[in-house]
Order: C-alpha cells, then sequence, then structure tokens
C-alpha cells in the first residue's frame, strides 16, 4: 500500500505510463472488448451503454488482476528516496513476470520473424518487452473476437429469425429489431447470461 500511495506522488509522466501499461497489457482489453460485443449483440448503444462496458469491464478486470497489481507495486517499491526509473523497471520486469506466461510461444516467434523482417540488425530474444507487448494483444485481440462471436451467434439467429418472419407475414408497420430487442433480451435473462458470461471470462483469467 505505502508503494502504490508513493506511486500516486510520482511525476505525472510516471503516473500516465504506469496506467497506460496497465490499461493496455491487461485482461481490461479483452473483458472491454467481450463486453462490447455482448451489448451490440443485444442492440444496446448510446452513452449509458458505453458507460456500462467501461463499468462492467474495471471491475471484472480489476477482480482479475488486483494480486498482480499488489505484487507489481511492491515489488516496484515506489518510495521518496528510490529513483523514478529504478521503480518503473522493477514494476516492467514484474508485470511481464505475469504476461508472458498467456503469450504463446508460436506467437512470440511471428512477432520476432515480423520485427526481424523489418529490422535484420535487431535481434530481440522472444521475452523482450518488444516481442511480449505485440504478442500480448494479438493473443488477448485472438481470445476476445473469438469468444465474441459464440456470444453473438445466438442474437443473429433471433435477428434473423425475427426479420424472415416479418418478411413472411409482410409486416412493415413495425420494425424488426423493435421485436427482436426484447426477444433477445428475454432470451438472456432467461440462461442468466451475465452469470454465465462472467463466471466463463473470470475462469479464463485466474
Amino acid at each position: 500500500m505505502d508503494s502504490f500511495l508513493n506511486f500516486l506522488n510520482q511525476p505525472f509522466a510516471t503516473i500516465l505510463s504506469i496506467s497506460l501499461l496497465i490499461l493496455i497489457l491487461s485482461p481490461l482489453f479483452r473483458i472491454t472488448i467481450i463486453i462490447s460485443i455482448l451489448f451490440y449483440g443485444l442492440g444496446i448503444s448510446g452513452f449509458a451503454a458505453r458507460l456500462s462496458v467501461i463499468a462492467v469491464s474495471l471491475s471484472l478486470a480489476f477482480y482479475t488482476m488486483q494480486d498482480n497489481l499488489v505484487e507489481s507495486f511492491n515489488s516496484a517499491n515506489f518510495s521518496q528516496t528510490s529513483t523514478s526509473s529504478d521503480s518503473i523497471n522493477r514494476f516492467l520486469e514484474s508485470w511481464k513476470g505475469h504476461i508472458q506466461d498467456k503469450v504463446s510461444e508460436e506467437q512470440k516467434v511471428k512477432v520476432q520473424e515480423i520485427v526481424l523482417k523489418n529490422k535484420p540488425t535487431a535481434a530481440p530474444g522472444l521475452n523482450d518487452w518488444k516481442i511480449i507487448a505485440p504478442s500480448y494483444v494479438i493473443s488477448e485481440l485472438k481470445s476476445a473476437l473469438s469468444s465474441g462471436f459464440r456470444i453473438l451467434l445466438p442474437f443473429i439467429i433471433i435477428d434473423l429469425i425475427v426479420a424472415y418472419l416479418f418478411t413472411a407475414l409482410s409486416i412493415q408497420s413495425l420494425g424488426a429489431a423493435a421485436l427482436a430487442f426484447p426477444l433477445k433480451l428475454l432470451a438472456f435473462i432467461s440462461v442468466d447470461g451475465i452469470s454465465l458470461i462472467s463466471t466463463k471470462i473470470l475462469s479464463s483469467l485466474i
């Protein structure tokens, strides 16, 4: 706790850089995409929806990475006496240890090959930040899109069924989306979808 409080007293550039690292290279990236796709599938949009996505994503992400945050801040040992650069380096090393095991060797090799094609003289190792950071983001994006598609598929089926019925019955006074939305919402509530998705997300990250 002392290290975190001392972190808040660091220069703004230090706080910003660490905060961006946590936001991008953390489960928050994957969770935000999944919840956004869920809301899109349900047909919920607008400012309230975006605010809800952020709130839910932050809550789930904090729950999954709170232990990592505590460990990394303790390792960084931000204090009034230590220099910011030393503390940042310790934080980076600790945080890298938490995310590099979640990236497959195959993905790291692919990113390494891309780096070597663009800069043949540079030869970063598989555990270098230049490899770990993009590999982690790509892996999280793949996982988020895969999970998002499975979530979106039932909603697409409901939309297609409703659209087909409206076309077959030649109903034009009421839009298909107006009926599809309550049906999707009812189906989602009936199967306790939010608990299923939250449990799946948490179990895959913890």
